[in-house]
């Protein structure tokens, strides 16, 4: 049945013509068909188990979570001022969204790590927050070199140093983002409303468009700075490549779909309590994750391309 069915689409007219299509149209500045791309990627991604590595990036990216948290924590008595007394800030916040019995049980603990200024457990959540996102980042670098199917050849020290300093700039180029998709419009929104600044439609209108625009930009230079430093052989491609392109407005439409879904059908927090808001984060590392592998696995089939053209 499955022959017959691929039979029947090799022999049609549509696929023939797509085809030819295919073969006409070229990367004029690779001097490749996009014919080739599509057949090595498609070879490519049945081979390199793109799913598997997705899951163990997006594992150790989410082990970096918890002393994040503690780190976080910590800062707190650090930070603490008269006018604003984020200790009870925090409680409060917890006390809302965690279940009850958990509260009860960890609350002590919490209050008391949030009250209290501790060098030594900032220390050592930094120090574990650091090594962990690095791992998950080493995850991504092991990845990259499976699919350029080389292995790595910097010394452990150099790998983790360019492991961590690309840790620092995902966790930038994250930061800005969610400060533009949240805070931006937050502010707008309070601005127009207290009347410090009038904000027609087809301001607002443009207001939206330069954010999305600069968006783009930081994705495009987070994923580009990670594509040519992570792997071990650095691709033969410029700083902007195609795969880049590619991975950032995929992931600002998945960023965008995502956290429509979460907020309009998503039922994380109906089901599971507080302990959502982690399902839905585990969730989008894993899309980040594939994005990431794709963006990369086109990268490497264009410059496959070059020595191995179907047309």
């Amino acid at each position: 049945m499955r022959k017959r069915v691929e039979r029947r689409i090799l022999q049609s007219e549509a696929y023939r013509k797509t085809v030819r299509r295919l073969k006409e149209r070229r990367l004029k500045k690779h001097d490749i068909s996009f014919y080739s791309v599509v057949i090595i990627l498609l070879r490519k991604l049945q081979t390199d188990r793109i799913s598997e590595k997705a899951s163990s990036v997006a594992f150790s990216f989410t082990l970096a979570i918890f002393p994040a948290i503690i780190v976080l924590f910590t800062l707190i008595p650090y930070i603490n001022t008269g006018d604003i007394d984020f200790t009870q800030n925090v409680m409060d916040f917890l006390a809302e969204n965690m279940p009850e019995s958990v509260y009860q049980f960890t609350s002590t603990t919490i209050e008391d790590i949030i009250s209290k200024q501790r060098g030594g457990l900032l220390s050592i959540g930094l120090i574990s927050s650091l090594f962990l996102s690095s791992n998950g980042m080493m995850s991504l670098m092991s990845a990259f070199n499976s699919i350029h199917r080389t292995i790595e050849k910097r010394g452990f020290l150099k790998a983790r140093l360019i492991g961590l300093g690309l840790t620092f700039v995902l966790a930038l180029g994250l930061i800005v983002a969610t400060a533009l998709l949240i805070v931006a419009q937050y502010a707008i929104e309070i601005l127009d409303q207290m009347d410090i600044i009038f904000i027609s439609d087809k301001t607002f209108l443009l207001f939206v468009v330069l954010r999305y625009v600069i968006l783009f930009v930081v994705f495009l230079l987070t994923i580009a700075s990670i594509y040519h430093f992570a792997p071990s052989l650095h691709s033969r491609l410029k700083f902007f490549s195609p795969g880049a392109i590619f991975a950032s407005i995929s992931l600002m439409l998945a960023s965008i779909g995502f956290s429509f879904y979460i907020n309009n059908f998503g039922t994380y927090n109906k089901f599971y309590g507080s302990i959502g808001a982690l399902i839905a984060i585990m969730v989008y590392l894993y899309i980040l994750s594939i994005i990431f592998l794709l963006g990369f696995e086109l990268n490497a089939s264009i410059d496959k391309a070059k020595h191995e053209d179907y047309g």
